[in-house]
């Protein structure tokens, strides 16, 4: 089961890394194929996305472990801790998250909107890139207007998360422990639901 699983996640990023692929290397910046332009492409390789991050069963469930610490700086202009050394202490006392993520990509965007409302309401939420161009991915955060703080991963993140697949979401309780990690993406109901459980959790650190 565990190898069935580790395919299946490389299959969904090398999907991602495809379309990102054909849409900066075509002249109209649209989805070719066989030289002439196919509309609904992208659409065929987000439902393969969806598909597979639905059928590899991508919920972990780590509660109440020690999530590995980090030492991250902070990059966006728009974030009010541009510039700020970041790592897991940064996360205790609140109810937390780290969302992984990167410039290919696209089902990840909009996650930074849905996180925002979080943060301004007293959620620690850092975003880390991984598996990326540097460059690339901070102009891509520095285009979206980001608010919340991001990094790019200068300490092994990517391992110590294990994140085969993107986006992915570790939450944290305000004790500084594991509450759930959560690979694809997830809707505003259930994001008030965790959000809700983390300010209820009271364990001891």
């Amino acid at each position: 089961m565990g190898r069935r699983r580790l395919l299946c996640q490389k299959i969904v990023v090398l999907l991602m890394k495809s379309l990102s692929f054909r849409q900066m290397n075509s002249p109209t910046g649209k989805i070719q194929r066989g030289g002439l332009s196919v509309a609904r492409w992208p659409w065929l390789i987000g439902s393969l996305i969806l598909l597979g991050l639905l059928s590899c069963n991508l919920e972990d469930d780590l509660k109440n472990k020690i999530p590995p610490d980090f030492r991250l700086t902070v990059f966006n202009t728009k974030s009010e801790w541009v510039g700020r050394e970041i790592s897991l202490a940064d996360l205790k006392g609140k109810p937390a998250a780290i969302f992984f993520t990167a410039s290919y990509c696209t089902t990840c965007e909009f996650m930074y909107n849905a996180f925002a409302p979080y943060w301004n309401r007293g959620m620690t939420v850092i975003s880390v890139g991984v598996l990326d161009d540097e460059t690339r991915f901070k102009q891509k955060v520095e285009n979206l207007n980001v608010i919340i703080p991001v990094a790019y991963d200068t300490d092994s993140m990517s391992d110590k998360y294990s994140t085969q697949t993107l986006p992915m979401t570790v939450f944290i309780t305000p004790s500084g422990r594991f509450y759930k990690k959560i690979h694809g993406t997830f809707g505003e109901s259930r994001m008030e639901k965790i959000f809700t459980e983390l300010q209820k959790t009271n364990e001891s650190p």
